[in-house]
């Protein structure tokens, strides 16, 4: 079993920012940042409406 990265709330706000105005998708963000599309999707849904 692998191990998590627990990831700064700093980090998530970046990486949904990124999504929110690269206009890329998020697998390609999630790829580009080297974490799981599942995770970066999940706070994408929690933060983007704090972030906008």
């Amino acid at each position: 079993m692998g191990t998590r990265k627990p990831f700064a709330d700093v980090f998530k706000e970046q990486a949904v920012r990124r999504v929110l105005e690269s206009g890329h998708s998020i697998p390609q963000i999630a790829k580009d940042l080297d974490i799981d599309a599942g995770n970066l999707r999940r706070c994408n849904r929690c933060l983007s409406q704090r972030i906008l």
